[in-house]
């Protein structure tokens, strides 16, 4: 089972097929899917399919430990993760893990999606034990640049995307160190 995960500012929980109407509406805001759908105009079908898809992968990621929680922060968000498909120059990812973040344009700029990004690296290092995680950006998509490179992410590459060039990401996790009481800093 996926947890809730709670920040300062966000809940974060496990998205459902209830979640359908929040994030269609989401996903078809011109300024939500000029870079996240290349700009395509998905119907109900469509991000139903999405979130089936997303959650499978989810599922199937989680039984052996990859998988962060699909999530819905409120505000108009979703923070959802799966395995980047295969691009050009950027093959070297494809296994890896993705966090995708959609965030309502009337939030933006009050650092929700860099509160939702922390909390979900935390989550993969500590209780994933991930080593990294990884994030494709079209590259006009200069907020996204902003938000990775704010976060720690580090470029790893370009390559050909579906619409845009694609800018490859990676944040290393490293292991948290305990100290003698067994706290980890």
């Amino acid at each position: 089972m996926l947890p809730t995960i709670t920040t300062e500012r966000l809940r974060l929980k496990p998205i459902a097929s209830s979640d359908l109407d929040r994030v269609h509406g989401l996903l078809i805001l011109p300024d939500v899917r000029r870079f996240l759908c290349d700009d395509t105009v998905l119907d109900r079908a469509q991000v139903e399919g999405l979130i089936r898809e997303a959650a499978a992968w989810c599922h199937e990621a989680l039984a052996c430990g990859r998988s962060l929680p699909t999530m819905r922060p409120g505000l108009g968000s979703s923070v959802c993760s799966w395995s980047p498909e295969s691009h050009p120059g950027l093959d070297p990812i494809s296994s890896e893990v993705e966090p995708v973040i959609a965030l309502h344009p009337q939030a933006w700029g009050r650092g929700y999606a860099a509160e939702a990004l922390r909390q979900a690296a935390a989550y993969a290092r500590d209780d994933l034990h991930l080593s990294r995680l990884v994030a494709l950006v079209d590259k006009p998509n200069l907020r996204s640049h902003r938000l990775l490179t704010r976060v720690g992410f580090e470029i790893l590459g370009e390559g050909s995307g579906p619409k845009h060039p694609l800018r490859a990401y990676s944040l290393d996790l490293p292991k948290r160190r305990l100290d003698s009481a067994g706290v980890g800093s």
